[in-house]
């Protein structure tokens, strides 16, 4: 039986520790998928440049994917296990506007989070951020209560630009990972299809993942990387692959 393309890849948690909340996953807009089965083979060596005998020692599957349709719940359902909350922080980048009378609050400030820097609009070049009171040309101080900045007299009616973050509490979510206890983490079961010539694929029975990447490319989307090792669960299996006949 030939098989062709992708088809499709669904992680569904098991057991360990599982994220808040854990439900299946399914690898959106998936680039590819692979599955390695390695067997250490021990040679016993005497006298002669051959081995007399050759025996299977142990055995590791491992495999990765690489998906496009990024979302926050399958890094955390598959690889982090940490809670997720309503809400998302915003960048906003090189905001534009003209301080008057020594003072400037930026759009969002009423949601202020954290000063991310200011740049003259004329030149690009960077001010310094000062405690307040310390204002001087090319220096400033802002207040993180409501995103008010603050400038010295010299940088009256001077285009800048404003970058920070606020806080958007309506929209999104976000997981927050935090710094647990070594052996921390999800077991998940993997179902693998492969449908080009009937509903023939692979379900692992039990899976860590070893690696969660999101590569950011100034030309391309981002590909997330995806690997994992399997492992036997309770009842001593690895995995199964099923193959319809035709």
């Amino acid at each position: 039986m030939f098989q062709f393309g992708v088809g499709g890849c669904w992680g569904v948690p098991s057991g360990g520790n599982l994220a808040t909340p854990s439900f299946p996953q399914q690898f959106g807009t998936l680039q590819d998928t692979s599955v390695d089965m390695d067997s250490k083979l021990v040679e016993l060596r005497g006298q002669n440049r051959f081995p007399d005998d050759a025996a299977p020692g142990d055995m590791t599957v491992k495999g990765k994917a690489a998906f496009a349709k990024i979302e926050v719940d399958i890094y955390n359902s598959l690889f982090f296990g940490d809670p997720i909350t309503t809400g998302v922080k915003v960048m906003a980048r090189n905001e534009p506007h003209t301080v008057v009378a020594t003072t400037q609050a930026v759009t969002y400030g009423t949601n202020f989070n954290e000063d991310l820097g200011v740049l003259y609009a004329a030149n690009g070049k960077p001010l310094q951020e000062v405690t307040a009171g310390n204002e001087a040309t090319g220096k400033y101080s802002y207040n993180a209560n409501n995103g008010v900045y603050t400038f010295s007299a010299n940088d009256n009616n001077t285009a800048m630009l404003f970058s920070y973050s606020y806080s958007d509490a309506n929209n999104g979510k976000t997981l927050t990972v935090t710094n647990q206890l070594i052996g921390y983490g999800p077991v998940f079961e993997l179902w693998l299809s492969m449908p080009y010539q009937g509903h023939n694929g692979m379900h692992l029975f039990a899976c860590r993942a070893s690696k969660m990447g999101a590569p950011m490319k100034r030309d391309n989307y981002v590909i997330s990387d995806f690997e994992f090792t399997a492992f036997a669960n309770a009842a001593g299996n690895i995995f199964e692959f099923f193959q319809v006949s035709i």
